[in-house]
This record gives structure tokens, sequence and C-alpha cells, in this order.
């Protein structure tokens, strides 16, 4: 991820035109207020789709005259984020930026699936915290008076308003969102504006003078009649810029318009007027209808035109001879989508508070009349609206703040000429939350913008969608839809790669399960290759199977048409994401298809055999999950998730019933279960992965007519358990068949597309030292990050020896990261060492691994340590962890503190660098093995220590006499351990049954590279282990 940028303090020397301008140039932001992107009357800026309705001919100028922009963005799809990142420079998973959304994230009602985390600051306001670094704070230590005008909607409410973070002065600017009225009132005899504006204003809410009223309607029309709020800006601004055009001047012109309240009581009379006439005459054939809205356009453009006009007039004290405009830089940008409907934004899809194109689109331009190259042009880069933050700071020839992260990218250089580029790979959003109404429906989403594609995963069906946005603006061919080519797989696997590691680097905060509590998975990676069409699916005698692919749907593939009855919830399929066909089911949590009623006969007539057979990958395991159900609380058959387990039930009577359960695998990954039922032998056995895990002689003889209701992914009615709860199920589904015999164990196997051959031996790998550095004699390769990282004898109590590296707060210089390092030759890494940690006091305080392929331009977070998860402080640890490649000539590997303050300290100790230099290296996977072991005394070494992701564990590593192995629990049947040497070679076979603790000697071998497989009742892992 990019690292904070700091520019040194530049003077600023520009030929233009033959001029050159040696000052900081002054800087005017100028945003629109919910302006969608057809809204305008220029086409420059939106891939010629101007309005046919709305007038803005000054902003039509300056796109003319300027550097339009046709591929930019805003951070948020609303108000307030956007703000709040300009002014942060930040995304909003930062904690000094922290606003997704305008008034919380669960818009969606209290059913929804998913529950969004809290934002905004302490008092539950959408605000950034005084925490804060603004722009506007780091402008004005470069020597410019700061001023802030109209919508802030950023801070007001706790030691954070505009004076507060950086403007020297705020004309108008609180915590509300909208003007609650455009026009002045009488307020006993004076004018003031309605309450929600700032007072600051009010001393231009004096009613137009004739002077006013000819300059702005061409007559006298408005003389005497109340101020609108747009035109009191103007003014404030014109005084402002009067009084400080002396010394450069930074000023934030943050309009209230175009956002509601509309209608005639809310635009400009002269204004409303003209556009009435031009419904009447020349409506909208785009839909777009709104006349007050389009009046209240028209009079923030005449706004725009003022300020404009008054730097091209007026003479620039610092500059003899040129008018201000020829140093002074105006940037123009719209905040959010539309908010009237799509047809604000057309032909984009989506509108204000949706993260579609519509939403998220920026009407955006530069103009100054001496600072910028290439003026004139359109402008297609991604640019997004917190590139102002380094972009103004460099413009400003300022210092950006050490120590506080900029996610924008500076354009700078890129408008001036010296650099096209930007030099960026990827924008990104995240909407952890719900903004649902009668207009909207955006759900939980996160979503990335690399080259010319848009990749949005959706957090309620952990599903994805691709959009080839040059081709397809208004995103409607999902390119993931259908059976995705290889080529298109390779993009999507690309950019979740991306987007995975993207919120992981910015610890984004991710929604939770409203039914549970727990926390929902990051986006899985595409995978470039998928399975082959029929494969994994059902032996073909079955009675219905429901396949859910394409051609299909959730009908029945079978010929007897067993289809949906009914259908509670949405229909959703992932497309990439399946083990037969071409896609899966995808079960929100709120939807269940029902496939069978009374009088039947499909699932209702009596039987003595019945087997159920499908893929599933849960979501979580998490309460109870009906997968399929037929019958009721008499007499039926269920197969669900209970919690961990996974349950069955055939019941006869409400008196005679016989059920199975078995732990399901939590691993997050696809798994076949089956349940089958055979009368005649009383057999009732349920498998996982083609492995009976569960089985019972004492099964009913028979299971009578069941009048029930029948069906998949929740309860239907009343189900054998006796539960009437809808008991939805969360998570995909694939090949899902009914049978009406009882599968033999190789029918379930067949089904489950277990392969039977023996797996190949580990992979040979011969492993060297490339660096083993304990910090007694200096920091060898290693290079401290600055102030929050330091080799110091004074640390030498948690030290192995006298020295180790301290690290704390959570800073750019709270690393220790190697020089570069030449790995071409490796395959694969292991970076073994010990850590220390101090005063590390809540879950939110971490460590992280990270390394660099490009020489240190960017990190990417291989394996991170939280304190409750990984460690407790005051204990030791020694660890491993396993990188694979390739790997280039100018790698680096960096641990980095995650801490809230200089108070929280990790030492890190004996780091060891290893190298594996063979072809069979899993080079494919970037964290293989985190096994994690205590070893500060013996008996802290025996205890039980698991690895992340699996619950038996292995220890120590590197080994020395013995290998220490704890199968979490020890409730399982058999398992048996195996030891190869590194040419595959068996050394070690043995069987245990139900043993917890196991060990191994392993004094007789001699040192170097060795795996050991372990198979608990067929679940096989296989890990490395050095000894030593």
């Amino acid at each position: 991820m990019k690292t904070t940028i700091k520019f040194l303090t530049l003077l600023l020397v520009f030929g233009v035109g033959g001029s050159i301008y040696a000052q900081s140039p002054n800087i005017v932001v100028i945003i629109a207020d919910d302006m969608g992107w057809s809204q305008v009357s220029t086409g420059l800026t939106n891939l010629n789709n101007p309005s046919d309705f709305y007038e803005t001919p000054r902003l039509e100028t300056l796109a003319i005259e300027g550097i339009a922009f046709d591929n930019a963005y805003v951070n948020g799809a609303n108000c307030a984020p956007t703000r709040a990142a300009i002014l942060s420079g930040q995304y909003a998973s930062r904690p000094d930026n922290n606003v997704f959304a305008v008034n919380g994230l669960n818009r969606g009602g209290n059913s929804t699936l998913l529950v969004g985390p809290s934002q905004g600051i302490s008092n539950g306001e959408d605000e950034i915290p005084a925490s804060a670094i603004t722009i506007a704070e780091t402008i004005k230590t470069a020597g410019y008076t700061t001023a802030h005008f109209g919508k802030y909607h950023s801070g007001g409410s706790l030691n954070n308003s505009p004076t507060d973070q950086g403007f020297d002065f705020n004309y108008g600017g609180g915590s509300d969102g909208a003007p609650g009225s455009y026009f002045a009132a009488l307020s006993g005899s004076n004018w003031e504006f309605h309450p929600r504006i700032g007072p600051e204003l009010d001393v231009y809410a004096s009613p137009y003078t004739a002077a006013e009223s000819l300059a702005l309607a061409g007559d006298n029309s408005l003389t005497g009649t109340a101020k609108h709020v747009t035109d009191a800006m103007a003014d404030a601004a014109i005084d402002f810029m009067n009084a400080n055009n002396s010394s450069p001047f930074f000023m934030h012109f943050s309009n209230f318009a175009i956002h509601g309240p509309w209608g005639q009581a809310n635009a400009r009379p002269d204004l409303y007027a003209k556009y009435v006439a031009k419904n009447n005459t020349n409506p909208s054939q785009m839909g777009h209808t709104n006349i007050a809205q389009a009046a209240i356009a028209e009079g923030m453009d005449q706004t725009i035109g003022r300020l404009i006009d008054y730097l091209k007039t007026t003479p620039d004290p610092r500059n003899a001879g040129q008018m201000l405009s020829a140093n002074t830089l105006v940037y123009f940008i719209s905040d959010n989508g539309g908010a009237i409907g799509t047809e604000d934004n057309g032909p984009l899809r989506g509108m204000k508070g949706e993260h579609y194109e519509g939403g998220v689109r920026s009407i955006t331009m530069a103009w100054s009349e001496g600072l910028l190259a290439n003026t004139g042009t359109i402008n297609s880069t991604p640019v997004v609206a917190f590139d102002l933050y380094p972009t103004l700071v460099e413009a400003a020839g300022g210092t950006l703040p050490a120590g506080y992260e900029i996610d924008g990218v500076s354009q700078w250089s890129m408008l001036t000429g010296t650099n096209p580029n930007l030099n960026r790979d990827a924008i990104y959003w995240h909407f952890p939350g719900y903004l649902i109404d009668s207009k909207r429906d955006q759900r939980p989403v996160s979503i990335i913008r690399k080259g010319d594609y848009k990749l949005i995963h959706n957090f309620e069906t952990a599903s994805y969608e691709l959009y080839d946005l040059i081709n397809d603006i208004s995103e409607s061919n999902n390119l993931l839809s259908g059976s995705p080519d290889v080529a298109t797989l390779t993009i999507g696997n690309d950019l979740s790669t991306d987007l995975r590691n993207y919120l992981i680097d910015i610890s984004a905060p991710l929604p939770t399960f409203r039914s549970s509590g727990a926390t929902v998975p990051l986006p899985e990676i595409i995978e470039i290759t998928t399975p082959p069409p029929g494969g994994c699916g059902a032996p073909d005698s079955y009675i219905a199977f429901w396949n859910f692919d394409s051609v299909n749907g959730a009908n029945d593939a079978s010929v007897n048409n067993n289809d949906p009855l009914s259908t509670i919830g949405t229909l959703t399929y992932d497309t990439i994401d399946f083990k037969e066909g071409d896609q899966s089911f995808v079960f929100d949590g709120a939807t269940k298809i029902q496939y069978s009623q009374n009088p039947g006969p499909f699932m209702i007539s009596s039987m003595t055999q019945r087997s159920v057979a499908m893929w599933i990958k849960p979501t979580a395991l998490s309460g109870i999950q009906n997968l399929f159900e037929e019958g009721g609380g008499i007499s039926g058959v269920v197969l669900r998730l209970n919690g961990a387990n996974l349950e069955s039930i055939v019941r006869n009577s409400s008196t005679v019933s016989d059920t199975r359960s078995a732990a399901f695998p939590n691993d997050g990954d696809w798994h076949h279960i089956a349940v089958t039922y055979n009368g005649g032998a009383t057999s009732h056995e349920l498998y996982i992965d083609g492995v009976s895990v569960s089985s019972s002689a004492a099964a009913p003889g028979s299971v009578p007519t069941h009048i029930g209701s029948g069906g998949i992914g929740g309860v239907q009615k009343k189900d054998s358990f006796g539960e009437t709860a809808d008991n939805f199920y969360t998570g995909k589904m694939d090949a899902a068949a009914v049978y009406d015999v009882a599968l033999s164990t190789a029918q379930v196997v067949e089904a489950a597309c277990v392969d039977d051959t023996p797996p190949p031996p580990p992979p040979v790998c011969t492993y060297s030292v490339i660096n083993s550095e304990d910090f007694e004699s200096g920091l060898g390769i290693w290079i401290d990050g600055g102030a929050d990282a330091r080799r110091s004898s004074s640390d030498a109590a948690y030290a192995n020896g006298t020295y180790c590296v301290r690290l704390q707060d959570n800073t750019s210089t709270s690393v220790m990261t190697t020089s570069n390092l030449d790995l071409t030759t490796y395959e694969e890494l292991t970076i073994d060492f010990s850590y220390y940690c101090r005063s590390m006091d809540n879950g939110n305080e971490d460590f992280w691994l990270q390394i660099s392929t490009d020489g240190g331009a960017s990190f990417t977070t291989v394996e991170e340590w939280n304190q409750g998860d990984e460690f407790v402080n005051d204990q030791r640890y020694n660890d491993q962890v396993v990188i694979a490649g390739p790997f280039t000539a100018n790698t680096q590997i960096r641990f980095r503190a995650d801490a809230s303050g200089n108070q929280d300290w990790v030492y890190i100790d004996d780091v060891v660098i290893n190298g594996c230099t063979t072809s069979a290296a899993r080079a494919n996977e970037m964290l293989v093995v985190h096994e994690n072991a205590e070893t500060e005394t013996q008996a802290v070494a025996e205890e039980e220590i698991e690895t992340k992701g699996d619950e038996n564990s292995i220890y120590p590593n590197p080994f020395n006499n013995q290998i220490n192995i704890t199968i979490k629990g020890g409730n399982y049947q058999n398992a048996e351990i195996e030891l190869f040497n590194n040419l595959g070679q068996s050394l070690f076979l043995k069987s245990y049954q139900k043993e917890e603790r196991i060990k191994v000697s392993t004094q007789d071998l001699p040192a170097g590279q060795y795996f050991v497989k372990i198979n608990i009742d067929n679940k096989i892992t296989t890990k490395r282990l050095i000894k030593m």
C-alpha cells in the first residue's frame, strides 16, 4: 500500500505563456452539493452527456479554458464521507477520518442480514475527530490565510469546527448537511439565515439592493427581496479575497447548492420563472424535471462566475502587472451523484448513496490563467477527491505532516505538465453498512477500480461483480456472470487480490452478522481455474437435482420437474465460486425455497429409504441453519447446521426418531455433505467430504406420509426437530440432490469428488540461512524506522541477550526494515524470530510482518499478531512465518507496530531468515504456515499452542529431540502421524486413538528439513519442520 507522502518545501517556479510566478499560488476549491454527473451543460466532464435542461454556462467556460476530468471520482457516495476525505486526505477506514456515510451505517432497518460498524466520533456524529490534521491546517503552515465558506458537514459538535481545524475564518459552516432554507428571513429587526447555516453569513443576509438585482437578474426584480445564501457566500468570499490578496490565501468554498430543500420557496424567483417557462416550451428528455433545482444550480453557477470575474479583474499585489487569475488555482468538484434519481447521472447506473458509478463519479475541473499546462483539454486519468490534499500542499510549497497517513496522490505534476502519470495502481471504496430507502438499495460492499475495470465485492452474498468501464460505463454487464473465461478470471484474480490486501493493510472495519455478532469474512480471492462443468455433481439416480446452473436456476435439473413452489427472499447466484456446472446459489440469511407440499407425492409420500447430498460453503457456523427438510414435527427428515455441528434427523413419529451429529469443518471452504437412510437396515449415516462421520443402526423402519412442506435454506413451517423459527441458512450451496434410495458409501464418495489417489510425497526443499541477527553487535541488515524504533541495552529485560529492537506506536517510523535483499534464487522464505509485548492493552493493538518486492515502494502484510489472539503481554514467544515467492533483487522484509501510543511496545529479537531453493516450493500461497510456540520454560513449551485456522498444533519449530503435537480436545476417532524427510521417505508412522497430546522422539534424526503429515479422521494436514 502507499505509504505516507512527504514533500520538502519547494519554491514553485512555473513558466507558462512567458510569465514566471515564484510565489505560492492562491487556491480556491469549489464544491457543489448533490450535483449529478449530467446536471451541467458541459459535456467535457461527463463523456459528452450534458443536461438538456440545466444551464451552467460559467462551469462550461471553466471546463473549456481549464482541464476537464471525465474519469473523476469522490470517496463517498454522499456528502459527509467525501468532505471528510478531502479534509483529512484519507480513506474512511483511517481512524482520523472514520466517516463512511451520513447518519450511520445502519440505514436499512432492523432486519438486515448484517450490522454495520460504528463510525464518526464519540458523540455519534458523522464528523472527523479533532485529531485529524486537515488540509487547512497543513496549508496554513505554508503561510496561507485560510477560510471556509458554506456547508462543512464534517465537524462542529466536539471541538472540531472549521476554526478548530485550520481555518482562520468560517463563513456559515457547521455540522448540518442541508441549509434548512436557502433564503434569509427577518428575525426581529435583523435579517438572518436559517439556524442550520452558521451565523457568520448573517452580515450578508440583507435583501438584494438595486445594484445587486441588476447584476444578477438583469433588472430590478430582486430589489428588496430576501437574499439567497448562495449569493451571500459569494459576497463573503469577495470580501475575504479583497482583504487577504496581498498574501497567499486558501478558500474552501463549499456550496449548499444544489442539495435540498427544493421547491419554489428555495429558488431565486428570477431563475425559477426562467425554468418554469423553459419546462413549458422545451422540457427535458433526460428526466431533468426539477425546476427549482435547475434554478438553484444556475444560481450557483452565477456565484462561481462572480468569483472567477473577481480573479480576472483584480490586480495581484504580489505580481505587478498581473491579475489574481494568473496565480490562482481554481479546482471544482461535485461531492457525489445526483439525489433525485438515476436520471441525474445518466447514463451511469445508480445515484447518491449508491456505489455504482452514478453515486461516486464527480464533475471535476481545474482552472487557472497562469499555472496549468495542457489547458483546454480533457484528462481521462482516474482521479479522486482526496487527491486534493497532497495536490494543494505541493502546489503551496508545503510539507505533509510527518507520521500522518495520506492516501491521496498529488496531481500537481500532472496539472503542470511535468509528469502525466499519477503512479497509482487503483482506487478503493469501502462501505460496510446499509443505505436502503424507496430509491436506493446500497448494501455492504468493498470496491476497487484498477485500469479499465471495477470489481465490487458484496458482503451479504460473498459474491463479486466485475465491469469493464470503458465499454460498459452503465455497469450493465457483469463479466463474472455465466461462465467467465480465463482472461476474465485473471482480471478478477488480480483485482480481488489487491482489494483483499487493501482491506487488510488499512484495517478496514467489517460488518457483523446480526444473528451471531460474528465478523463477516474478508473477500475471497477469485480463482483463475474453475470446476469443470458436470464435475463434483451427484449420481444421476436422483429424483430431484437442484444444480443452480444458469440454465436451470433454482429449478429441478432432472426430468421430474420438482421446481420451486414458493420462494421467500431473493434468488442470488455466484458465477465464480461453485462446485458443479457454472454457478452456485447464495443464501443470504433471509431466503428459503419450498419444493414440496401436501398432497405431494414428492417429499410427502411414505418411504423406507432416502438420501440427500449437496455441496455447502457456510458463511459462519452460528445458530441453527436448515439446509434441507421434508415433513414436519410428526415425521420427516432434516439436514442442518447447528452451531459448529452438522446434524440430521429421521423421524417416524412424535416419539420415534434417530439423530446424528458431527463437527463440521470451520475453515470457510466448500464441503460435501450427505445423509443416507435405509429403513430396512435401520441405518442412518451422516457424511462429510465422502467420509462417514456419524452412523446409527437404530433408525426407524420407515417414515410415514408426512404432509408438512419441504425445501431448502430454512424451516418451511415446522421441521422434524420441532423447530418453527425460520433458521435461515447463510452461505452458498451447489448440486443439491434428493434420492429415494440409500446411497452407498462409494456413491457418496463419487458425489463428493473424493480423490483416492495417495498424495505425492512432500516437496523437496533445501533451506539455507540468508541472515541471522541477534542485534548484540548492531542492527546488521536491519534499518530502524526512526523515532518509534530503537536498539538499546535499556531493553535487555525483554531481549534474549542484551539487545533487541523495540517498536512502539503506529507511525511511519514504527518499523524495522531490511536493506534490499537479492532473493531471486529463492522460492520460499521462513522468518523465525522471538517477540515480547508490553502494554498492548486492547484487541486493536497488534504488529505485522510485511514484504516488499519493489524496493520498499509498497508493502504487503503477510501476517499480523493481535493482542488477545496470538499473544498476551509480558510473555516471550518464538514464531515462524513462511512466505512463498517469487522474490526480486530488491526484496525487503519489515516488522511494523500497530499500537496506539508511545507506551505500547513490541520487542523483536533473534530474527533468522532462511531461504528454500526447490522448484517444488508452494509458490502460489502467500502464507503457508503460522506456528506459534511459547518457549520461556519447559512447562510453557508443553502447553497447547494453536496454529491459526487449524485445530491442532505442532511445536517447537525448529525442534531438537522431540516434536509435540496437540490435537485440540482429543475429540476424534483415529489419528495417524507420519514423518518424512525432504526426500519423501517415511521415517515414522503410528496411529493414535483419542490422545490429546502426542510426543514423537526425534533425537536420532540429523539436522535438516522434515514434513509431518497428520491424518485425523481422514482430514489431512501437512506441515514443514526444521531440526536445528
